[in-house]
């Protein structure tokens, strides 16, 4: 059994975190709360939801996931094994002192194994960057260069599809120039088609300084990922009727206002809509749907790190 002795502050006060401690065992005396729940009622931040809600898992010697197994069989549902990701964060607090109870099943070095399971690249450092900021922040470059891979092959295409479309609408009036004769309506049909092509073109088009707010947006995109808001209208799956949920463009987030977007990105609300709308929608899909599919590894792998043990006792 481990002891830890710390020092308090002067005579009259409190030890915040023995407070906030008291707090959580108190009002969650049977079951473990969810991280949504400790941002309501006590104003978290998510990541430190995470860490709280572990440290009092592991207080009463359970695993980090729903109710007490004899409550709530029936109802219980199925948990986001990246929040198990909150045990790498760096501790703040420790409920374990002078307490007894079983181990866990998944220790902190069977979730690291599980991590490094996961192969690296966008998909990994958005899981790290969400679920593991404290990790995720000392290689915050390896996002960013992630981010750059998939942005450049998008704005290329994107900006080459404008001056195609230019290029083929500028020799189609020069064709008619040359001919010296009125237009026919072969020809102003031919021209009406590539001038609403260069239109739909240019919509599509990202701005040309993207790159100058690819940072500051790719921050607001994990922020928002981080935020745990589920859609309302698809229940955070992400689907409705079988079909992809318009509300939150399958991703499962609920979508900030455009105006608290604009406010994170640092860009002028009136031009966010206008100019950076497209561009933040379409890399909150391509980063939510890369952090998916790297759950989805570091979840088969925890899986095999938790077969293993019966497999021994077998």
């Amino acid at each position: 059994m481990h002891y830890s002795e710390e020092h308090g502050g002067p005579r009259g006060t409190m030890n915040t975190r023995v407070f906030i401690a008291c707090q959580l065992a108190d009002k969650y005396r049977s079951r473990l709360p969810s991280v949504a729940e400790l941002q309501e009622d006590f104003g978290m931040h998510k990541a430190t939801a995470y860490r709280w809600r572990a440290a009092l898992a592991a207080a009463r010697g359970l695993p980090n996931t729903g109710e007490f197994p004899a409550r709530n069989r029936e109802n219980r549902k199925m948990v986001d094994r990246r929040e198990l990701l909150s045990r790498l964060n760096v501790q703040t607090c420790r409920f374990d002192v002078g307490q007894g109870g079983g181990t866990p099943s998944l220790q902190t070095s069977d979730i690291s194994a599980a991590l490094g399971m996961v192969p690296p690249g966008l998909g990994r450092e958005v899981m790290e960057a969400v679920y593991l900021p404290d990790g995720a922040m000392r290689h915050r470059a390896k996002l960013a260069e992630a981010v750059l891979a998939i942005v450049r092959p998008e704005f290329t295409k994107r900006a080459r599809a404008l001056a195609e479309a230019e290029d083929d609408l500028s020799f189609s009036r020069e064709m008619v120039s040359l001919s010296r004769r009125g237009l026919s309506d072969a020809q102003r049909r031919i021209l009406k088609e590539r001038e609403a092509v260069v239109v739909s073109a240019r919509a599509n088009a990202w701005p040309r300084n993207t790159y100058q707010h690819l940072s500051r947006m790719v921050d607001a995109v994990v922020a928002e990922l981080a935020s745990g808001n589920r859609c309302p209208n698809c229940k955070g799956t992400g689907l409705v009727n079988d079909k992809g949920c318009p509300e939150c463009r399958c991703t499962g987030i609920e979508p900030l206002p455009d105006r608290r977007r604009a406010l994170a990105m640092g860009c002028h609300p009136v031009d966010y809509p206008k100019r950076w709308k497209q561009v933040f929608e379409w890399l909150l899909a391509e980063l939510n749907m890369a952090g998916e599919i790297a759950a989805r590894q570091f979840s088969r792998a925890l899986s095999n790190h938790e077969s293993l043990p019966q497999a021994r006792a077998a």
